[in-house]
């Protein structure tokens, strides 16, 4: 999509499209209007210090990437700090990645993003609607690393509806991996370790992004975290 001149331009966004302004990647102001879900609609201003004043935390998807960084805040309602900004990675498996760097508090995720999407303000715990009443997930969960980014000790969690054999691995960006957290049998329940950025020789790995990936029995997921 090119647009040309300035005034007002209606247009139809496909996901993944790129916006261009007189031949140029839009990286300076521009008004948006998303429409069309749940019958509501969000206006945005895209600029060095954008703010999405509105309370929905989550709209869909409308395909824009930048070429340099541009601050969004997204309001959610609670004063509690322990929640963190995620963004749709894969809209076929429902996947989302948190978005790195963000900071969440005060009823407020501020954020810089080189491209937008659906977003959603997620609390750190499992969602309820995977815990039953016994505290047992109903599925296989792993969970963002928090704090993430981090430095040098980050947490990982996980869950586990029936006894599994499990492991959980870092890898770096090569695929090659470089350390081993878990290898055993565990019974059912949400669980934790910690990963002090050190390899399975006991030496400090550099700063960068890793991933981090459990198997349990036929279950395999892989995360991104980001060292500083």
């Amino acid at each position: 999509v090119i647009l040309s001149g300035s005034g007002d331009v209606e247009l139809t966004i496909d996901v993944g499209t790129v916006l261009y302004l007189n031949d140029e990647p839009v990286t300076g102001s521009l008004e948006i209007t998303v429409s069309d879900f749940s019958a509501d609609s969000v206006t945005a201003t895209i600029d060095d210090s954008t703010e999405l004043a509105s309370d929905i935390v989550a709209f869909e998807p409308f395909g824009l990437t930048f070429s340099v960084p541009v601050d969004i805040s997204i309001a959610y309602s609670s004063s509690r700090s322990d929640f963190r900004l995620m963004m749709l990675d894969n809209a076929a498996d429902s996947t989302w990645e948190e978005v790195v760097g963000a900071e969440c508090s005060g009823g407020n995720c501020d954020a810089g993003v080189l491209s937008f999407g659906l977003f959603s303000v997620q609390d750190m715990d499992p969602p309820l609607s995977i815990i039953t009443n016994n505290n047992i997930p109903e599925r296989f969960v792993l969970s963002q690393n928090f704090p993430n980014p981090f430095n040098p000790i980050t947490t990982l969690r996980y869950g586990l509806p029936q006894r599994s054999h499990v492991t959980l691995s870092i890898y770096n960006m090569l695929g090659i991996k470089i350390a081993q957290l878990v290898n055993s049998t565990q019974e059912r329940g949400f669980k934790s370790v910690q990963w002090d950025a050190k390899d399975s020789m006991g030496r400090a790995v550099s700063a960068g992004v890793y991933l981090y990936q459990i198997q349990a029995g036929e279950f395999v997921q892989t995360k991104k975290m980001v060292l500083l």
